[in-house]
């Protein structure tokens, strides 16, 4: 797995969600993707803010 487009999201603190390192990551209104890492979670007022690297497929890992 690779690292591949920077992405931040803004989640509203009073909803739950599950973001894991190497799974897909799906909320409503973005399209799924897959986590490769998250390099900062920010916590104000009522919101969540991580920023992080999606993965990008490795063409080595097709084979």
């Amino acid at each position: 797995m690779k690292k591949g487009q920077p992405f931040m999201l803004q989640i509203p603190m009073l909803r739950t969600a599950q973001i894991k390192v190497g799974e897909v990551f799906q909320i409503e209104g973005i399209p799924p993707f897959t986590i490769h890492s998250i390099t900062s979670l920010d916590f104000e007022g009522t919101k969540a803010t991580i920023h992080g690297f999606t993965a990008k497929e490795d063409s080595r890992e097709k084979r």
